[in-house]
């Protein structure tokens, strides 16, 4: 689902808002969205992915993706199984793009 979702989403100018709280989407379907963040064409400005199963497996990929992403203002990935060490890096990220992520949300 993820993997086909992430897919449409690259040629999709206008959708800019993406809410998958409760989805189950786990490790394996955010790396598919954070593929799509890294993608110059991504316009989306919000993704929740709150409450599904993400641990820093699939959280860290998406950390990384946000260094290049230019429109993503909001990320909540509350409620997932996130360590303090990725949640740092998130943190890291969110201080250097300031400008660009304005809310982010780890909470537990």
């Amino acid at each position: 689902g993820a993997k086909l979702l992430a897919a449409g989403l690259r040629s999709n100018a206008t959708l800019g808002a993406l809410l998958l709280r409760d989805n189950h989407v786990g490790d394996e379907g955010c790396k598919y969205f954070a593929e799509l963040l890294r993608d110059r064409n991504c316009q989306l400005g919000a993704l929740v992915l709150a409450n599904n199963s993400i641990t820093d497996e699939g959280a860290y990929p998406l950390a990384s993706a946000l260094k290049t992403n230019r429109h993503l203002c909001q990320l909540d990935l509350g409620g997932n199984d996130i360590s303090s060490k990725v949640a740092a890096k998130f943190v890291e990220i969110q201080m250097e793009c300031e400008d660009r992520l304005q809310e982010l949300n780890l909470s537990r």
